[in-house]
């Protein structure tokens, strides 16, 4: 892993969560194109991120009834 790969990861949860500004999310989107290592970390975060709403929503519908 080097620098930018190193940094990349650690903004990853700001990117996801569209909390960059448009420089920054921008350099990170073009390091996902070409780094397969941090763009198998970004797909981790999405899969953990939509198991958890998932989750939620599963549980909200419980509470309801």
């Amino acid at each position: 892993m080097n620098t930018e790969c190193e940094y990349i990861q650690s903004r990853m949860h700001e990117y996801f969560d569209d909390e960059l500004d448009y420089e920054m999310s921008l350099r990170i989107k073009k390091h996902l194109e070409h780094c397969s290592e941090c763009r198998e970390i970004y797909e981790k975060i999405s899969k953990l991120s939509n198991l958890i709403k998932q989750s939620f929503n599963s549980s909200s519908e419980s509470i309801s009834l």
